[in-house]
């Protein structure tokens, strides 16, 4: 199977996030060897449920029905797949249900009243920090109604195998809240509280915290050291 060897230091912002939160050596080691050696059937298990969730949250009135159509179409292609005995593609409409599933349960408890909805775009620009390029991508940007300013986002997290520990959380809402206040909009317009991340499986929602400069430090830190390590990891 052919890997996309990458050569500049890079981080998926939830990658970062578990990497700095407590991950031990031989899973650090893991998480900066697949991100440096993209394999290029990995990356899109989760795509599918991925636009799901960002098509029911853009809805002008989010309805569940949209939701379980979703699933129905999921099981539909799951069993094409097996009949077809293509294990990658089963696994795949299966993960997805089960993410799409689990999102069902928690689709309310997403506070976004009185803001403006917009999917994110993958094509944006990175975070450079310390030599290593953060991908960030926001699911969903949150704007205000009046003005149309960028006010916030929120970040899906979709892995069943790994959730998000609290430090992870609040790595990954701090950049989050950078990203959107120095790539995005300013720091006068992004408000915290407004900048969600969610971990679909783990059934959490966090919002980013109010103190950043420590937890900065912290990302400013990790990058400096997979950078050092990117070509021997």
């Amino acid at each position: 199977m052919n890997r996309k060897f990458i050569t500049q230091p890079r981080m998926s912002v939830t990658k970062l996030g578990e990497y700095l939160s407590g991950a031990k050596p031989g899973r650090r080691k893991t998480i900066i060897k697949d991100q440096r050696e993209r394999n290029p059937f990995k990356g899109p298990r989760y795509r599918d449920a991925e636009q799901t969730i960002k098509d029911f949250l853009t809805m002008p009135n989010p309805d569940l029905s949209r939701l379980r159509q979703a699933l129905a179409l999921f099981s539909q292609k799951e069993q094409i797949a097996k009949a077809q005995k293509k294990k990658w593609h089963t696994v795949t409409a299966n993960v997805c249900a089960s993410a799409v599933s689990h999102f069902m349960e928690i689709s309310d408890d997403i506070q976004l009243d009185g803001v403006g909805i917009v999917a994110g775009s993958n094509n944006v620009p990175k975070l450079h920090i310390a030599g290593v390029d953060i991908s960030v991508r926001p699911d969903i940007i949150l704007t205000d109604p009046d003005n149309g300013n960028i006010v916030g986002g929120i970040k899906l997290y979709l892995n069943k195998t790994y959730p998000l520990t609290d430090d992870a959380f609040d790595y990954v809402g701090t950049v989050l809240y950078r990203y959107l206040c120095e790539k995005m909009s300013t720091e006068s317009t992004v408000d915290h509280k407004k900048c969600f991340v969610v971990d679909v499986f783990a059934h959490r929602i966090i919002q980013a915290p109010k103190a950043f400069k420590r937890n900065m430090g912290h990302v400013e830190a990790a990058c400096s050291e997979i950078a050092s390590v990117w070509h021997a990891a």
